[in-house]
């Protein structure tokens, strides 16, 4: 988990340098075991932990449901995807 978290805060530090307001960041849970309801906690706490350690990006999660979130990604709604997982 440590692993995956430096990570994100890698790819998100880079992706934020040239704003100065937060970077938004989405987290799309859903195609895998991440929606099933024992993992919203540990989910949770990595979005809290990591917004907690620093100011520069938002990151929040979105959980979607295993079955309706092959469609929910297909149409997304032109919404920018930043993170999949689970």
């Amino acid at each position: 988990m440590k692993n995956f978290i430096c990570c994100v805060a890698c790819l998100l530090l880079v992706a934020g340098a040239a704003s100065a307001d937060k970077t938004k960041v989405r987290w799309y849970v859903g195609l895998g075991g991440g929606s099933d309801a024992p993992t919203f906690q540990g989910q949770k706490d990595v979005v809290d932990q990591f917004n907690a350690s620093q100011n520069d990006i938002e990151l929040t999660l979105e959980i979607v449901a295993n079955a309706q979130a092959y469609d929910t990604l297909s149409v997304n709604g032109g919404r920018k995807l930043h993170i999949s997982g689970g």
